[in-house]
């Protein structure tokens, strides 16, 4: 708890700094998930529906991170969303009781969302080419 409590501040000291040298715009809204993160601990303190709220925020951060990559036309940043998001299925598989099958098919269907996002960036980057 101790330690926990230890980088949560340091990374609060961070965001501080970073505030004031840069605008708001400039900073990645993801930084400010760590707010967030840090509520949602203590509320897991008491309630256990704190696991939901943190896989929500966990999906949102490879969300928002899938869309810079393709905002930014970033092959590097849209490959690290699609592992944040993969994290998170790889996490919930070994937390849950499903089927070889089911877990095939999810594993299938990640691998052709990797693959079709990077051949859709790889695409669009040969029409701006031109």
């Amino acid at each position: 708890f101790l330690v926990s409590m230890l980088i949560s501040l340091l990374a609060i000291g961070l965001l501080i700094k970073n505030s004031k040298v840069k605008s708001a715009n400039e900073i990645n809204p993801v930084y400010y998930s760590l707010i967030l993160f840090i509520v949602i601990f203590f509320i897991g303190i008491h309630l256990s529906i704190s696991v939901i709220f943190i896989n929500l925020l966990v999906l949102a951060i490879g969300i928002i991170t899938i869309k810079q990559g393709i905002k930014q036309n970033h092959l590097g940043i849209l490959n690290y969303g699609l592992l944040i998001i993969t994290a998170l299925i790889t996490c919930r598989f070994f937390d849950s009781d499903l089927t070889f099958i089911t877990r095939g098919i999810i594993f299938i269907i990640v691998g052709i969302g990797f693959f079709s996002a990077n051949y859709w960036i790889l695409k669009k980057r040969k029409l701006d080419e031109k």
